[in-house]
């Protein structure tokens, strides 16, 4: 359980809504950036392609994919990833052999 959840269930806490839809969050922060696939905004472009993301994050990881790079290595067969996710997805194969 999040520490903002607990709190909110002790009282002491208030939940942030979306004016859109049911989403709701302790943090504000995480309102406002969820109103942002309502709009369409995408304060976050690629100076390559011009690809727009809502979060800087989403940006970064996308940079890699220009830049060649591949941080998250297989450990049993050295096939690189951008993102951590995806070696995890990956190893499945792995898994199934």
């Amino acid at each position: 359980m999040l520490v903002e959840d607990f709190l909110f269930k002790k009282g002491n806490l208030r939940r942030h809504s979306c004016t859109v839809c049911n989403y709701s969050s302790p943090l504000l922060a995480n309102v406002k950036r969820h109103l942002l696939t309502h709009t369409g905004e995408r304060p976050f472009s690629c100076p390559v392609c011009g690809k727009g993301f809502i979060e800087k994050q989403g940006l970064t990881a996308h940079l890699l994919n220009h830049s060649g790079e591949r941080p998250h290595k297989c450990n049993l067969c050295a096939k690189g990833f951008v993102r951590k996710s995806d070696l995890r997805a990956h190893m499945v194969v792995h898994l199934q052999k």
